[in-house]
């Protein structure tokens, strides 16, 4: 599906308020239990052809021109180096060729961690166990409600106040039977039954892209930018989808309202306060300069009232929204193809502590874009104060970064996930951890925690673009509200036939504030094979319960056990065998300690 570029209009960007319109109920609603589908999906050895998700669609948005006050005082830049080790994870979901891009997502229970992409859902255990039967297609997740082939955009929290969670995607891309699509866990076990509801937005001659998902102490939202169906197929404005929590949780009541907007995407602050009555959506523009606004909703449920543009902030160092063209832009090594780093909307925010949190890819310098960054930026809402605001980034041009997601714990720490792009090495997952302590717009604690395999070139390539993202997730996690959860994308090994592969993995993050002092002794530097590989046994010293992970940088080389740990333990891994002239080198981490391994060429 073919889409026009981002079209760039001059609209005022103050207030206007707005008062809901009513709908009595979805278009349909059904219980499904999960784990029953995954049994069913298992004994039909069900296959799913690739398919090639469409971009997010650009909106039209306003100029930004510097006339909101106060402004952005200027931050810090900071380029990433590995330097943070207290850290565990495991491989999430693998490309099974199904969905391009992933659209990288999920969300950390107490007792389980669940992975939502556009091409499957899997629920494993906080070790990263796999739950039989899983991973499940996500068209079947949402079968209750209908026979989809083409489910997009999927997004998953979990409501630690009341042990449940939430789900949401679009269907039916640019089709008369375009919807949306809604979902509540009965109970905090991710595996049993759900309410789905399904809201048919293709009824009103629309179709919505780029749905993105929150929720407060009152009220579950969903943003959608609604599209007229085709032949018109213009951006008309961005709806904003809003349900009485309690009653959907308590009564599955599916009556909703909406309020609508025409400035372009809105990003909902999902409330870690849970805060009664009020709800911030948050939205940035760059350009000559650039503009953070604020719109809220409040009132009780049932008497909810929206104000557009209620507060805006000034940023005196802008950035451009897209790549110069909007072409693919990212570099990696030992390939010709770049790869696409999506446009500047805010991925996602947060409110903690009276304050909101947003995480965005931007391009740099803003007159004539080199190069790729994760911004994040602090603000207080009531106060319209920008409080800080910093960016990962190389200005030597030889990194690049994008789709970062941020989460704030108990204590004020924050970490930000991303993609890192490089002219040395390949899409790599990594984070950025910032101590409430840290001096402002700074987060110094940087880590690639998962390297790039190979060279990344997407199914679809030769039609038009190097897909990537289109978002990530990052998470508190809900047992202490002070660990971090973080998943993102990397580059993996592409099987015979293929010429890129993508591949998540997930990151459990401790950080110094938690009171876990952690120093890991690993009990070798490097090895080194024949041609025929072979496996090796490494010792890791660490104190108890210190988290660690294992992973390798080529996919000749595989973790056999041992991986992730917690304390001391042993990790195993395999080399393969080279059939090559020319000898083979890797590196496996191993408790954030690179291991140097090789494999002779054979003779």
């Amino acid at each position: 599906m073919a889409f026009s570029g981002r079209l760039t209009l001059v609209y005022s960007i103050f207030a206007v308020a707005a008062f809901a319109q009513i709908h009595p109920h979805a278009g349909a609603r059904a219980t499904v239990k999960l784990d029953a589908i995954a049994r069913e999906e298992t004994r039909q050895n069900l296959l799913h052809p690739g398919r090639i998700v469409h971009r997010p669609v650009e909106t039209a948005r306003p100029l930004a021109n510097g006339g909101a006050a106060p402004a952005m005082s200027p931050r810090a830049t900071v380029d990433p180096d590995p330097g943070y080790t207290v850290y565990g994870g495991f491989a999430a979901i693998l490309d099974p060729y199904g969905a391009t891009p992933p659209d990288t997502g999920g969300a950390a229970g107490p007792r389980h961690v669940v992975t939502m992409l556009n091409s499957l859902v899997a629920i494993q255990s906080r070790s990263g166990a796999i739950l039989p039967n899983y991973p499940i297609d996500l068209n079947q997740f949402w079968s209750g409600l209908g026979d989809f082939t083409d489910t997009f955009d999927p997004r998953l929290q979990y409501d630690a106040e009341n042990d449940r969670w939430i789900a949401s995607a679009g269907v039916n891309a640019g089709a008369p039977n375009a919807a949306l699509l809604i979902g509540v866990s009965q109970t905090g076990d991710p595996g049993g039954n759900w309410n789905q509801f399904r809201i048919d937005v293709g009824a009103t001659g629309h179709w919505a892209d780029y749905p993105v998902l929150g929720f407060n102490g009152n009220w579950i939202v969903v943003s959608a930018n609604m599209f007229r169906l085709p032949p018109q197929g213009a951006y008309d404005r961005t709806e904003l989808f809003v349900f009485n929590k309690s009653e959907l949780y308590r009564n599955g009541d599916d009556k909703y309202v909406t309020f609508g907007d025409n400035l372009g995407e809105f990003c909902p602050a999902r409330d870690y306060d849970q805060v009664a009555d009020t709800f911030y959506w948050m939205q940035a523009f760059g350009g000559e300069s650039g503009t953070i606004r604020i719109s809220v909703l409040k009132g009780p449920p049932g008497a909810e009232q929206f104000i557009a543009g209620a507060n805006a902030i000034a940023i005196q160092d802008s950035w451009a929204e897209n790549s110069p063209d909007g072409d693919d832009f990212a570099p990696q090594r030992n390939s010709y193809a770049k790869v696409d780093t999506g446009d500047s909307r805010l991925q996602n925010c947060i409110l903690r502590a009276g304050t909101i949190w947003c995480a965005h890819t931007v391009f740099l310098p803003a007159d004539a874009p080199n190069r790729s960054a994760a911004q994040w930026f602090q603000v207080d809402p009531a106060a319209s104060q920008p409080l800080q605001l910093g960016r990962i980034e190389d200005p030597s041009g030889a990194n690049f970064y994008a789709f970062p997601s941020i989460a704030v714990n108990g204590n004020s720490d924050a970490l930000i996930g991303y993609t890192r792009f490089s002219l040395n090495g390949y899409p790599s997952a990594g984070f950025a951890l910032r101590a409430a302590s840290d001096p402002p717009n700074t987060a110094p604690r940087n880590t690639i925690y998962k390297r790039g395999e190979a060279p990344y070139i997407a199914i679809g390539y030769d039609e038009g673009s190097n897909r990537w993202g289109d978002f990530s997730a990052t998470m508190v996690d809900p047992v202490d509200d002070l660990t971090f959860w973080t998943i993102q994308e990397y580059a993996a090994a592409p099987t015979e036939g293929y010429l890129g592969r993508w591949g998540t993995w997930w990151a459990q993050i401790v950080p110094p504030s938690a009171g876990m002092s952690c120093a890991y002794a690993v009990a070798a530097s490097n090895a080194a094979f024949d041609a025929g590989g072979g496996t090796a046994t490494i010792a890791v010293a660490t104190g108890a319960g210190c988290p660690w992970m294992a992973a390798g940088d080529a996919g000749w080389l595989t973790i056999l056990s041992g991986s992730p740990g917690a304390g001391s333990g042993t990790v195993v891994f395999s080399a393969g065998a080279n059939a090559g002239a020319a000898g083979l080198q890797g590196t496996v981490t191993i408790a954030g300690q690179a291991i140097a391994v090789s494999v002779s060429g054979a003779r």
